[in-house]
């Protein structure tokens, strides 16, 4: 299994300017989401049934999957942490995903899970005296075949330096899709997100204009 690093986040004598900008950044962020997840819900109201070999095929732009005939990989699942933390207990990993019929070394699929039976399975090889003997006492274990489903990860859902570190997993094809497991599209978030967002803006235009207030008064 492979760590892979998250992007290291520490306070530096910017931190302040950092802190003041915080409202702008949560307004940015609340639109993104609310305009990214209302339009994901728009167009894909219905998910996109497909095989693996039909995927890998026709690379369909529907961000909404149930993808047939696939078996994921266990024995290279990764996960993203921070720098020096090992317990990736806590963590999702990223499983590659292949075909169940026709298996090859290129992998097109990573799917992002916190299962609970996955997780224990990957600690239980991990923590084998030989990891590898332990995978070939436990194939079906480590090579479970199901369906995969949920949305692609993308935009705010999966910032450009993770996805940068993802690539680097062996064999991984250059236009790699990343599955966020059993994830639908939801209007109510999006709708959530975005009134989050107009909030944030009301309150920001609120404060100037006391601010403005309050420096006519003083002069």
């Amino acid at each position: 299994m492979r760590h892979l690093k998250k992007g290291a986040y520490g306070l530096s004598q910017s931190g302040f300017v950092k802190l003041k900008n915080l409202p702008f950044i949560m307004m940015i962020g609340c639109f993104w989401a609310g305009g990214q997840g209302l339009y994901t819900a728009f167009t894909n109201r219905n998910p996109t049934v497909l095989s693996y070999e039909e995927y890998v095929r026709t690379k369909p732009s529907a961000t909404w999957l149930v993808i047939t005939n696939c078996q994921l990989d266990l024995a290279r699942a990764c996960y993203l942490s921070y720098l020096g933390d090992k317990n990736p207990n806590q963590y999702e990993y990223y499983v590659p995903v292949r075909s169940r019929s026709f298996p090859t070394d290129k992998i097109y699929i990573l799917l992002k899970t916190a299962d609970p039976g996955l997780k224990a399975t990957i600690a239980e090889m991990n923590s084998a005296k030989s990891p590898q003997g332990w995978a070939l006492k436990n194939l079906k274990r480590v090579f479970p075949r199901q369906d995969v489903r949920g949305l692609v990860s993308c935009g705010i859902d999966l910032r450009s330096h993770d996805h940068d570190e993802l690539a680097k997993v062996e064999k991984v094809d250059k236009d790699f899709i990343v599955i966020d497991s059993d994830a639908q599209p939801s209007f109510a978030a999006g709708i959530a997100y975005t009134v989050g967002g107009f909030a944030v803006l009301a309150a920001l235009v609120l404060y100037s204009n006391r601010k403005t207030e309050a420096a006519l008064c003083s002069s």
